[in-house]
């Protein structure tokens, strides 16, 4: 079975460490994209590792982060890759 992953009815959420003492976090304004794909007929068990786990592709637009802080932080962390 597989879905496709609406960017309007999805958020993507990220927490990143700031400097071991806070933690910042932000949202991409832009939903994402992609699918995820999942054989129901091969579920999980608890007494198994065997089986099979959803497999998901997602693009998000890194460009479209808003972290809702000072500009010093944002553009700090804006600036990882």
């Amino acid at each position: 079975m597989k879905w496709q992953i609406d960017p309007a009815h999805t958020n993507v959420t990220v927490a990143v460490k700031h400097m071991a003492i806070s933690t910042v976090r932000g949202r991409f304004t832009s939903g994402a994209e992609g699918t995820i794909e999942y054989d129901r007929r091969r579920r999980r068990s608890r007494a198994s590792s065997s089986g099979s786990r959803p497999k998901t592709a997602v693009q998000i637009d890194g460009k479209d982060l808003y972290l809702g802080v000072n500009a010093y932080v944002y553009a700090e962390l804006k600036a990882t890759k």
